[in-house]
């Protein structure tokens, strides 16, 4: 059946008849398909819906479920054929990808790089061609508008994107299974992408810390992995100024439109780019990402010599990335080096700086908690619990004291990116003091960060760090780059510092007020009550009432338990920065 005709059957039927295809088609028909299956899958194009990943769940749909993910799963017929037959054993056949749906940062390194003819497109193998796209999806134009936290949380697309972070960041066991049945091709085929640097004994010395025991080919068998990594920097990472309504497969035709002259990034504009979709996959992807650094699973695990083998070689690799946290390198010396977390860490403080006032801020809030307690997943991601942004139960308590033997890792981790923990937190409390504190669920978000800050053996963590920080600012060899130790300094001398001390008192100050203002709402409600001069009976009818017509958050109900959030978390902040007394500026908001 030509493919043409294929894509446009029922959905159902579509994705019978693409097995069979991409079962027994030949090489020159599947090179020449795999854009138009791409853009069917996703919808880029104009005039098309794609196959609605973020609409099929599989509550609703399961048998449509579960052929779309077994054809679409890394083991399915389509990604076996754009991995090993299309990519691996013909390594010259690429596809363009437009320039314009990536990154603001990385089209302004295409196009300041020197290059005589404009470019308008990126030649990627069929691999990274379909990742790219993949990625894109939850940030493109067309269909972000139409996502959903709670039906995508359930959705097809979040199942693939889990699938897809746990194959290739190694923390589902079939990775292994799988590499190990294939270790004949990947020999003979090693190569890389060709958005991506092949990695000299040069370069991986250097970001080794000439680390002896590192072997260059063997990161050559992760350029799947790469690929992966590397479309999270510029999908989820990332955001463009502008929004553009051209299809994956139709390329605007006046190139010198294609990249519009940047203003600086404003408050209304940024709103508009990241949704909380996508800060919910990039938590995700935060969970796989520390799993696949810190988890310590042994290659004795494996039965197979093959198994082990593969394993150790991931090892090598994961060494390479704790040591870099994701330094993904393109091959043109214009575009710069994506170091993930660093990307992560600008990312999220954009969203912090521009995120609307809004309880919507919880996805935001969660994201960089998530992002402050790699000891959380290295064990399991845990990404199969409760995922909701409201009313999540505060964080299990965990082994953070100094006879842990992970406990100097953690201390490396916080060093590396104390930025995380110092500047968000102050820019958290900068944005609490200008947010209602009467509303439960933004007294909850308070709550929920002096609860994390507050966990047993935390904050003796990140003193630990800056006694490391401090010292090495007087030592010229020091294990910690020069640069994390400027980065300290400019945090002020750390979390202790007067500007945020005097921060926090001010939102103990707000607290406090909102606090008294609650109680004194129940007071006046409790006080009329009792004053009425209806009967029993007629007070009960009225309460009663009162509580089913009720909004949430004005319910008794949520008013004791923003009291109570209010009350932890004015506790957590004084004993944490140890503060024992706050003069209060009692004035009282108006409650009618």
């Amino acid at each position: 059946m030509p493919i043409d005709v294929c894509l446009s059957l029922p959905l159902i039927d579509r994705v019978k008849e693409l097995s069979n295809i991409f079962a027994r088609g030949n090489l020159q028909e599947l090179h020449n398909s795999v854009v138009l299956v791409v853009d069917n899958i996703f919808g880029y194009s104009c005039g098309t819906e794609g196959w609605a990943l973020h609409a099929v769940n599989e509550a609703d749909e399961p048998h449509l479920f579960g052929s779309i993910r077994e054809f679409l799963s890394p083991n399915g017929r389509f990604l076996e054929v754009l991995s090993s037959r299309l990519t691996l054993e013909f390594p010259s056949i690429y596809h363009d990808f437009p320039l314009w749906l990536l990154s603001t940062d990385s089209q302004n390194s295409v196009w300041s790089g020197g290059c005589k003819q404009p470019r308008t497109h990126l030649s990627l193998n069929a691999f990274t061609y379909y990742m790219f796209a993949f990625m894109c999806y939850a940030s493109y134009p067309k269909w972000k508008q139409e996502l959903a936290l709670y039906d995508f949380e359930n959705s097809l697309y979040r199942t693939l994107f889990d699938d897809y972070l746990g194959f290739y960041l190694y923390t589902d066991p079939t990775t292994v299974n799988v590499m190990a049945s294939k270790f004949h091709i990947l020999r003979a085929g090693l190569q890389s992408p060709g958005y991506q640097k092949n990695f000299s004994n040069e370069f991986v010395g250097e970001y080794m810390n000439g680390s002896t025991d590192t072997c260059f080919p063997d990161f050559r068998l992760f350029w799947q992995t790469e690929a992966v990594l590397q479309a999270v920097c510029e999908f989820l990472l990332s955001w463009r100024t502008t929004d553009c309504s051209n299809g994956i497969a139709d390329l605007p035709k006046n190139t010198s439109a294609v990249i519009p002259s940047l203003s600086p990034l404003n408050h209304v504009e940024f709103s508009t780019k990241p949704t909380v979709c996508q800060l919910f996959l990039v938590r995700s992807f935060l969970k796989y990402f520390y799993f696949a650094l810190f988890n310590n699973t042994n290659s004795n695990c494996f039965q197979i010599l093959q198994q082990q083998i593969i394993w150790n070689k991931f090892l090598n690799y994961r060494k390479y990335l704790y040591n870099n946290q994701g330094v993904i390198v393109s091959p043109e010396s214009s575009i710069p080096h994506h170091n993930i977390m660093n990307r992560f860490s600008r990312f999220i403080v954009y969203c912090f700086q521009h995120w609307p006032f809004d309880l919507s801020f919880e996805v935001v809030l969660e994201t960089w908690l998530s992002s402050i307690q790699p000891w959380r997943y290295a064990r399991f991601p845990q990404l199969h619990t409760d995922t909701r942004f409201s009313s999540i139960p505060w964080d299990a308590p965990l082994n953070l004291k100094i006879d842990n033997e992970n406990y100097s890792e953690w201390l490396t981790f916080v060093a590396r990116h104390y930025s995380l923990y110092v500047g968000l937190l102050l820019l958290f409390m900068e944005r609490v003091t200008k947010i209602d504190l009467h509303v439960c669920r933004n007294a909850h978000m308070v709550y929920r960060v002096t609860k994390v800050f507050s966990q047993d053996g935390f904050k003796m963590l990140l003193l630990n760090t800056e006694k490391i920080l401090s010292e090495q600012q007087h030592q010229q060899d020091g294990t910690l780059s020069s640069a994390i130790v400027s980065e300290y300094q400019r945090e002020q001398s750390g979390l202790w510092n007067p500007v945020i001390i005097s921060t926090v008192e001010r939102v103990l100050n707000c607290m406090m007020i909102a606090k008294v203002n609650l109680q004194s709402e129940i007071i006046k409600k409790m006080d009329k009550f009792s004053s009425d001069s209806d009967g029993w009976f007629d007070k009960c009818t009225k309460w009663l009432c009162s509580f089913l017509i009720f909004d949430m958050d004005n319910s008794d109900e949520n008013v004791n338990k923003c009291i109570f959030y209010l009350t932890e978390g004015i506790h957590s902040l004084r004993e944490f920065f140890a503060i024992q007394e706050v003069c209060f500026s009692f004035k009282r908001d108006s409650l009618t």
